[in-house]
C-alpha cells in the first residue's frame, strides 16, 4: 500500500469513528416514553447506569445520553443517544435514536433483543423505578406513533421487528 492510500484509509477510519450527538439526534426515532418526575432524576439515573455521557442542552430540564457501544454492529447499535426532557413540572419523556452500522444505501441492520436490553431496559428502570423520588410509572405514547416492539426504517415505514 502506497502511503498515499494509507493516508486516505486512516482519515476514513478516523472520520467514521467520531461520531457526534448532533449527528445520532439526526436519526429516526426508536423507542419513546412518557414518565412521572423529574427529567433530571431519570438522566441521572440513566447516565449512571448505563456509563454514558451526560449533557443538558440550553432549554431547562431537556438532557441528552450518549455513547458508542463495541462490538454490537452486528446486532444493529454502534452509537446511541437518550434524550430525556420535561413536558411540564410532573411529566418528562425519553427517546431512543441510534446510529445505524451500515452506510446509507446498504441494509438496515435489525436491532438485536439484545441491544435493546442493554439499552433500553435501563431508561424503563429508570424512569419507572419506585425507589427513585419523584416516580410513578412509565408509559408508552398513545399519539407518538412509536411502538415499543417494532421498530421503523430510516423514514418510520417497512417496520422491522426485534430479532430474538
Amino acid at each position: 500500500m502506497t502511503l498515499r492510500a494509507a493516508v486516505v484509509c486512516g482519515l476514513a477510519f478516523l472520520a467514521s469513528a467520531c461520531v457526534g450527538l448532533e449527528e445520532i439526534q439526526r436519526q429516526p426515532l426508536v423507542r419513546a416514553l412518557y414518565f412521572e418526575g423529574s427529567a433530571r432524576e431519570v438522566a441521572t439515573c440513566v447516565q449512571r447506569r448505563l456509563g454514558a455521557k451526560l449533557v443538558s442542552d440550553s432549554l431547562p430540564e431537556r438532557f441528552f445520553v450518549y455513547d458508542s457501544v463495541k462490538g454490537m454492529s452486528a446486532r444493529g447499535l454502534t452509537h446511541y443517544a437518550i434524550t430525556i426532557a420535561a413536558q411540564n413540572n410532573e411529566q418528562g419523556y425519553a427517546e431512543w435514536r441510534i446510529l445505524d452500522p451500515k452506510p446509507a444505501g446498504f441494509a438496515r441492520t435489525p436491532l438485536a433483543y439484545e441491544a435493546t436490553q442493554l439499552i433500553w431496559h435501563p431508561v424503563e428502570v429508570c424512569a419507572g423505578n419506585p425507589n427513585r423520588i419523584g416516580a410513578a410509572q412509565a408509559r408508552v405514547p398513545a399519539a407518538a406513533g412509536v411502538d415499543q416492539t417494532i421498530f421503523g426504517d430510516d423514514y418510520g415505514e417497512n417496520p422491522i421487528t426485534e430479532s430474538r
